[in-house]
């Protein structure tokens, strides 16, 4: 590809000043790091393509098209900018941070109650009591849950369930094609992803997989189609592997207004002081953000919640 070619395709701003900060620097080069290139048979089956995409445009600001040469070239040049050395270190807003979860938890309470019982049901022995129909279910919500919006998940989701078999591996082993899904939601990606993984815990046999993901943890479960390095997180929590946060576009956001370092600093914080876990913090928080809820309460935006 010619240089003209490729500076076509770069939409950072001039300049040579580092763009991230050095927490996101590690996670774009993270990210980078497990990619294929654009032009190798591998990039047409990578889901890290989208999970990359969504880290350039919501957590670095970029505007780009989805195109696999512009987002591996604009990932390229902001990890040659560097990452900031020098930062501004302020306290963490706790009092901005306690007000929003105590608003999100009533909100859960009072309009979620199913949902944050389930929340504050999981521990370690949801991974140890697991299923392979209960993995599976959660697998495959991860999956779609991923760049689509929750509320139209939420109305499919039993429609999606019915379609991959009711979540059993062994019907699912014997599925030749995800057709019925895919009339469901048209995203082939996702679904012969999500299939694909399921055929290969029933080959490793869900007792092994299961034992393996204890003993790996997470990077066993990234190592899943369709599962990468925010969404790990995501299914890690959900069956209970560990206390973790998923640092989503909401929660990143909630904890840059709150001037704190990340989100797992965040969540630890609210953790602590309200005597939950993290998980339960994150699903309150995201859940309050995920429903605008803050809109009957007469703001416009999450900001101007926060600031008020």
């Amino acid at each position: 590809m010619s240089k003209q070619t490729l500076m076509q395709l770069n939409v950072v701003p001039e300049g040579k000043l580092p763009w991230l900060d050095y927490g996101n620097y590690l996670r774009l080069q993270r990210l980078f790091d497990a990619l294929p290139l654009p032009d190798e048979e591998a990039a047409e089956n990578s889901f890290l393509y989208p999970e990359l995409y969504w880290f350039l445009t919501d957590i670095a600001g970029l505007t780009l098209p989805f195109d696999e040469a512009t987002i591996h070239y604009n990932a390229f040049v902001l990890l040659r900018r560097g990452y900031k050395s020098e930062r501004s270190i302020t306290a963490m807003d706790t009092q901005k941070a306690k007000r929003i979860y105590q608003f999100s938890y009533d909100y859960a309470k009072t309009n979620r109650p199913d949902e944050l019982e389930w929340g504050q049901s999981i521990s370690a022995n949801t991974f140890k009591n697991l299923t392979a129909r209960q993995f599976l279910e959660e697998y495959c919500w991860v999956v779609y849950a991923a760049g689509f919006k929750v509320k139209i998940i939420e109305q499919k989701f039993s429609a999606l369930q019915k379609a991959f078999q009711d979540f059993d591996l062994r019907k699912l082993a014997k599925m030749e094609s995800p057709d019925e899904a895919l009339r469901i939601f048209n995203n082939r990606r996702k679904a012969e992803g999500f299939l694909k993984g399921a055929k290969a815990i029933h080959r490793e046999g869900f007792a092994r997989f299961k034992a393996r993901v204890e003993q790996e943890g997470m990077a066993a479960l990234k190592a899943l189609p369709g599962i990468g390095e925010i969404t790990q997180k995501h299914l890690a929590k959900n069956i209970g592997l560990t206390d973790v946060p998923k640092d989503d576009i909401w929660l990143e956001r909630i904890a840059r207004l709150c001037n704190a370092s990340n989100v797992n600093s965040l969540t630890e914080y609210l953790a602590d002081e309200f005597g939950e876990t993290q998980n339960v913090v994150d699903l309150v928080l995201w859940r309050f953000c995920a429903d605008n809820a803050w809109k009957p309460l007469g703001f416009d935006s999450l900001e101007a919640f926060l600031n008020s």
